[in-house]
C-alpha cells in the first residue's frame, strides 16, 4: 500500500519507519526531561510527525487501482442460460490459475472436487445490491451483493442421492456455463435441490436447483474448458 500526498509519496515501510523514531524520540525525552514534560516547550513536542501527516491529509487508497475499459468492435457477443453447471470444493485450486484447463478440470472431476452437470437450462437473474449510509458528498455506498442462479436438470430418477447430499453443504463454489464462457463464484454458496410433480400426464419431473451467495464482486468469465462439457457420459474418462 502507498501512502498519497499531493504530488509526493511514502512508502508504507517508510511511514512505519517515521512512526517508530517520532516514539522512540518521544520516549528518550520523556525519561530526560522528567517533570518537564508538562512544560509549554515539552506540550509543543507532542506535533511531530504522525500528526503533521495526519493533517497533511495522507490517505490510504486503492482507488486508482482500475484497469483500463476494453472497447473492441469485433468481440464476439455472448448468450445467455445456464446450459451446464456443477460445484467446485472450495480447496480446489486450478494450477497457475489457468481456469480454462481441460486437465485441471479432469483431475478435479476424477478427485470428486468437481461435479460436472453437463445439460441444464436456467438463469441467473440481476443481483440485488445492499447498500450502506454514504457519507461526506455521498449518499450511499454499495456494501456487497445478494446473488441467486437458478438451473433446471432432466436426470431425474438417477440423481436423488446426488441432491440430497448437497442439501447443506458450505464447502462447494458454484459454476455455470454460457455460449462460450464459464463462470465460478468467488466464494462458496446455498445449494437448495427441490423437484415439483405437475397435474399434468405429459410434463417432465426434473431437478429445480436453487444456488445462493452473497458477494462483493460478480463472476468473472472465462473460456470454457474445452470438452468438459460435450458429453456426460465420458466425464470420468
Amino acid at each position: 500500500m502507498t501512502i498519497y500526498h499531493e504530488k509526493s509519496t511514502l512508502t508504507h515501510q517508510q511511514l512505519n519507519t517515521i512512526f517508530i523514531n517520532h516514539f522512540k524520540t518521544k520516549t528518550m525525552k520523556k525519561k530526560t526531561n522528567g517533570k518537564r514534560s508538562g512544560s509549554r516547550k515539552a506540550k509543543s513536542e507532542k506535533k511531530g510527525p504522525f500528526a503533521v501527516i495526519l493533517l497533511s491529509g495522507y490517505y490510504p487508497t486503492t482507488c486508482d487501482d482500475i484497469p483500463q475499459h476494453v472497447c473492441d468492435p469485433c468481440e464476439a457477443r455472448e448468450f445467455g442460460r445456464i446450459r451446464s453447471a456443477g460445484f467446485i470444493n472450495k480447496d480446489f485450486v486450478f494450477p497457475y490459475g489457468d481456469y480454462s484447463n481441460p486437465t485441471s478440470w479432469q483431475n478435479g472431476i476424477l478427485s470428486g472436487d468437481i461435479l460436472v452437470i453437463p445439460a441444464t437450462n436456467g438463469e441467473m437473474p440481476e443481483p440485488g445490491e445492499k447498500s450502506g449510509p454514504g457519507y461526506g458528498d455521498v449518499v450511499e455506498e454499495v456494501l456487497n451483493y445478494d446473488f441467486q442462479a437458478k438451473f433446471n436438470d432432466p436426470n431425474f430418477v438417477s440423481n436423488c442421492d446426488f441432491y440430497n447430499a448437497l442439501i447443506g453443504k458450505r464447502n462447494f463454489l458454484f459454476f455455470f456455463r454460457t455460449s462460450s464462457q464459464t463462470y465460478i463464484t468467488p466464494v462458496p454458496v446455498t445449494i437448495i435441490p427441490k423437484y415439483m410433480v405437475a397435474n399434468d400426464l405429459n410434463a417432465n419431473v426434473v431437478w429445480n436447483v436453487q444456488v445462493k451467495w452473497v458477494s462483493n464482486v460478480l463472476p468473472c468469465p472465462f473460456n470454457t474448458p474445452e470438452t468438459i462439457f460435450d458429453d456426460c457420459f465420458e466425464l470420468g474418462n
